[in-house]
């Protein structure tokens, strides 16, 4: 027998609440689509909710992006932000026979197209530094579907937003296959 629980070493949640019926505000959502008579769906209620001053430091405030960039943070650590950040939810199952514990990660507030695809919170990152294709083409699948989803009005984003702090972008002798 299992049972979920919320992480209790999970940093606050930049996901709203989400009362059943809620993700479809606007259409019907069948197997992540709209119905076809039903309209777009209200994309509003997926993914994180925005940053709450109120709960503490942003996890992905501009500081922790340029460690980001600087890799002073782990590859696991940042495939951690990106999934919250998408509305991946960090539970406990808990095997109730030997009491063991293991962390899995729900898309509770994912975009229902990209749960559909990525029920699991995929590895972007390719934490695990194996480049054969059985392994690191589905992470460049995912890499590349994450950069897709970024509205070219934000794709100097990062550059632009850690300017400030003294970051340049990358130079080609010090990037990294990752």
């Amino acid at each position: 027998a299992r049972a979920s629980a919320p992480s209790a070493a999970r940093a606050p949640s930049r996901a709203a609440p989400r009362a059943s019926g809620d993700a479809d505000k606007v259409g019907t959502v069948v197997g992540g689509v709209a119905g076809p008579d039903e309209g777009p769906i209200d994309e509003s209620s997926f993914g994180a909710a925005p940053w709450d001053p109120a709960d503490g430091e942003d996890p992905i405030g501009d500081e922790v992006l340029l460690k980001i960039v600087l890799s002073q943070i782990s590859d696991q650590e940042v495939n951690e932000l990106v999934w919250t950040a998408l509305g991946y939810v960090k539970e406990i199952e808990l095997d109730m026979e030997t009491l063991t514990g293991k962390e899995v990660w729900k898309p509770t507030n994912v975009f229902p197209k990209w749960a559909a695809k990525y029920p699991e919170a995929p590895d972007v990152i390719g934490v695990t530094r194996k480049y054969w294709p059985e392994i690191d083409a589905p992470v460049k699948e995912a890499c590349a579907a994450l950069t897709r989803s970024v509205a070219d009005d934000h794709k100097q984003g990062l550059k632009k937003t850690l300017r400030r702090l003294g970051w340049k972008g990358y130079r080609m002798d010090g990037v990294t296959p990752k």
